[in-house]
């Protein structure tokens, strides 16, 4: 149970409905729903009553709003007594990323806390999932911005609020791009460059039939390796559609079919939101993705 979501249930307890709740808390409302449905499975009784008119409060809900107002005084209170003294949040973090993600959440996130915490030193590290996973596991990384498929049962993890849509990379003029969608036969007689990752990589040529692939694949371990290696004209990338923004007009983006997509995932150990720096982090990523942006 964390503090944040006791703010949350104490909102909509006093604005008696959830949208006007969300709008205060400047979250949707859906997300708001689920962080309450998720806090009432945790305790595992029903806090509110959802009518057309707006919410109410069970008994258990009524006794459950006193704690939970005692416990965030106490915790404004603490913080009042910390801020009234010029105390500022320093130190520093380090954060791990899968390359796509470097260009497109990081920046929100990083740049969101920094507006809070400027003295804050940030040390970005970009390799893939695995690389990241085993630096969380080690300490040196304290947030990982991850791609599934990985197994996380042992990280407190937020999703990122739009999933990779997969595909072909293929170079400006081949007759592949003018394809509105491919399927694995169409990249039959083609070089094919394939994520290092092991679970994505076998993943991924699970969707050919035995047989199908005319040449052994590369891998890649970063994603811009395979996109110089694309622009070369050295194979076809199978990737997220990210690598067309980070290509420019030199390559073309093919969704694959099926459509295949992957979520992201904001990871970090579960005793990090013990230091203020990591705390303020967590409060900011849950603002910013709670909220789609």
């Amino acid at each position: 149970m964390e503090l944040r979501v006791l703010r949350y249930f104490l909102a909509v307890a006093d604005a008696g409905n959830l949208t006007r709740a969300a709008e205060r808390l400047h979250m949707t409302q859906p997300s708001l729903s689920r962080q309450l449905g998720a806090l009432e499975r945790e305790l595992g009784c029903q806090l509110l009553v959802r009518g057309k008119r707006g919410v109410s409060l069970t008994p258990e809900g009524r006794s459950f709003a006193r704690r939970a107002q005692d416990l965030v005084s106490l915790a404004d209170r603490l913080e009042s007594d910390y801020s009234s003294k010029g105390a500022s949040i320093g130190g520093s973090l380090t954060i791990g990323s899968v390359e796509a993600y470097s260009a497109d959440v990081m920046p929100k996130l990083v740049g969101a806390f920094l507006r809070e915490a400027p003295e804050v030193h940030i040390e970005i590290f970009t390799g893939n999932a695995d690389e990241v996973v085993a630096r969380l596991d080690e300490g040196t990384v304290d947030f990982g911005i991850l791609r599934e498929p990985i197994d996380l049962a042992r990280f407190d993890t937020l999703p990122l609020p739009k999933p990779d849509l997969w595909g072909v990379l293929v170079p400006e003029g081949s007759p592949l791009g003018e394809r509105k969608e491919l399927v694995p036969a169409d990249l039959a007689e083609e070089r094919l460059l394939l994520p290092t990752r092991g679970a994505l990589s076998h993943e991924i040529l699970s969707w050919f039939k035995e047989g199908e692939l005319a040449l052994e694949p590369m891998s890649y371990n970063a994603l811009s390796a395979a996109i110089w290696m694309v622009l070369g004209g050295v194979g076809c990338a199978i990737c997220p559609s990210i690598a067309e923004t980070m290509a420019g007009d030199r390559a073309r983006f093919v969704p694959l079919a099926p459509r295949h997509e992957t979520r992201g995932r904001l990871a970090w150990k579960q005793n990090l939101s013990w230091e203020p720096a990591a705390s303020l982090f967590i409060e900011v990523a849950h603002r910013q993705l709670d909220s789609g942006a």
